[in-house]
């Protein structure tokens, strides 16, 4: 079995890799590919995207690339591209500091009541306020959890 999604072409378009993801779909859904290792093999090229990606150098590099085009808005291989300014602020304001303070607060108490909502099974009435308190409705759904070994 070869799992591959080969992007070949000179351009990347959406609809090259529409067209790619459609098909690696259709050709494991007809039984071409084992579908437990094409989603280990997804799973896989997510997580070597994402380390490369996460490389300062490589990040350095491709920016030093980038570069070289003199226009604001360069297309090469299908793609648009540009390298554009991230703005980040941080705050020194009592006022901030003070609301910031009120919202942990009151995250802190929504969680202990959330906690405590999950533990209770069944309708229960609040000593203090007389108030009837139902328990947290509990809806599950399945998903795939899956961990690479390290060697």
């Amino acid at each position: 079995m070869n799992n591959q999604i080969v992007l070949s072409e000179d351009r990347f378009t959406k609809a090259l890799i529409t067209k790619e993801a459609s098909n690696f779909i259709e050709t494991t859904l007809n039984g071409e590919h084992d579908p437990l290792k094409a989603y280990f093999y997804l799973k896989a090229l997510e997580e070597t995207i994402k380390q490369i990606k996460a490389n300062k150098d490589f990040d350095f590099s491709v920016k030093q690339e980038i570069n070289k085009y003199s226009d604001a808005d360069s297309t090469t291989y299908g793609v648009k591209f540009q390298t554009v300014t991230r703005r980040s602020f941080s705050y020194d304001n009592q006022e901030l500091k003070e609301l910031e303070a009120k919202k942990a607060g009151i995250d802190a108490k929504m969680k202990a009541i959330q906690k405590y909502l999950q533990v209770i099974k069944e309708p229960t009435i609040n000593s203090d306020t007389g108030e009837l308190v139902q328990p947290a409705i509990v809806t599950t759904s399945e998903y795939i959890k899956s961990t690479f070994e390290k060697e």
